[in-house]
């Protein structure tokens, strides 16, 4: 793909809201998380944009984000809250992470809480 064949690079953004009061080792689990879920989540990934890089030692950088990755931190739970119950009324493709899916396995969560 050549950058002339590129989408305009504001047609869709990542965007991820921390809470400020989680601790980072818990915070970098949830965005990966979460950055998993969209990318696998949306039916239509070719309009994902991800690029191969090649770097000046020819070395190759799949799966890069043509779009923007925006990182924000929020005060507390409520906002992003907020955030969460407005993708929703805008039908916006969302993924979130809950201090519920921090202990134990995969499994052992869903049948805890699901």
């Amino acid at each position: 793909m050549t950058n002339t064949e590129l989408p305009d690079e504001n047609a869709y953004r990542f965007i991820a809201i921390l809470n400020k009061k989680i601790e980072i080792g818990k915070l970098f689990n949830a965005l990966g998380h979460m950055t998993a879920g969209l990318a696998g989540g949306f039916e239509k990934g070719k309009e994902m944009c991800f690029l191969r890089y090649l770097d000046k030692e020819g070395g190759i950088h799949p799966n890069i984000s043509h779009f923007p990755f925006i990182v924000l931190k929020a005060d507390n739970s409520n906002q992003i809250r907020t955030v969460r119950k407005k993708a929703l009324s805008k039908n916006i493709l969302y993924t979130d992470f809950t201090s519920t899916m921090t202990v134990g396995t995969s499994k052992e969560q869903i049948q805890k809480n699901g």
